[in-house]
């Protein structure tokens, strides 16, 4: 009740002559005097009680959850802070920037590729194709690589045609092709296919690595050797946690050459001519 208390004092004002505990006017006074006293007394009284009347109204309505403004209901409890208005607030903004479908279930399938989890990643790449989608051969590349590391070898050929037919010019659609054809064992077409991949980018170290495989699979050990050391000395290449494993496959390829050449007594034209 301290809030109506401080109103009805507020509303009241000083005490008035005559109320309980102050002194009575001295005998010297005329009765109209006291006659008035009275009658101001009585007002301020009646004053008090109508105020006290209209808090407890407004306190009810308060407390019925009202908004005592527009007489509509509020949610919540509302409490005596309400008489102070809140401090304003800002919303922070969010970014307007939309994010393309396809761009985002691209870049999903790619983050699923490398973390191992295949099967989603084709799943999404194949999701991407079947939108409309403005890089359809960057798409169908990357879906042949899932497919080819699933073994799925000639549907990963389609897609790698169609993402060369889409662009011709693709190095990394052409070394890539070159895999498959290696796999299936289409040694011919996986040299041609490197050789222009390196066409396009001579200092394209991962096609130079698999042009030299490629060679050694298809008997050319001499070229081989001569591959593999033109990829180790690729500047490009950056260091290669395997370029021991490469030096060393180098030197056994050597050491056979040499044997073969041994036994046939001639270095002239054999399997591991140089071509």
């Amino acid at each position: 009740m301290s809030i109506i208390h401080d109103a009805l004092k507020k509303v009241q004002g000083p005490p008035d002559i005559g109320l309980p505990g102050e002194a009575p006017p001295g005998p010297d006074k005329c009765r109209s005097s006291r006659k008035g006293s009275s009658i101001l007394t009585v007002a301020a009284v009646t004053v008090g009680v109508l105020a006290l009347g209209v808090l407890v109204w407004r306190v009810g309505l308060l407390s019925k959850g009202v908004d005592t403004q527009r007489g509509i209901p509020v949610s919540g409890t509302v409490s005596s802070a309400m008489t102070t208005p809140p401090a304003a607030k800002e919303t922070v903004p969010r970014p307007t920037t939309t994010i393309d479908p396809a761009e985002q279930l691209a870049t999903d399938a790619l983050r699923h590729f490398r973390t191992g989890d295949i099967s989603t990643a084709e799943e999404e790449y194949r999701q991407v194709l079947a939108l409309p989608v403005g890089n359809r051969a960057e798409i169908a590349n990357n879906l042949a690589v899932v497919l080819r590391k699933e073994g799925k070898l000639k549907e990963a050929l389609s897609l790698y045609n169609s993402s060369l037919a889409k662009n011709p010019r693709y190095a990394e659609a052409l070394n890539n092709r070159a895999v498959v054809f290696r796999r299936m064992g289409r040694y011919p077409e996986a040299q041609r296919d490197l050789k222009k991949a390196l066409a396009l980018v001579p200092e394209y170290a991962v096609a130079q690595a698999n042009l030299a495989i490629v060679l050694e699979a298809a008997g050319r050990k001499k070229a081989a050797v001569a591959a593999y050391r033109r990829y180790l000395a690729n500047p490009s290449r950056g260091p290669g946690l395997e370029d021991a494993l490469i030096r060393r496959r180098v030197s056994l390829i050597e050491e056979g050459i040499a044997a073969l050449e041994l036994r046939k007594g001639v270095g002239g034209n054999s399997e591991s001519g140089g071509r």
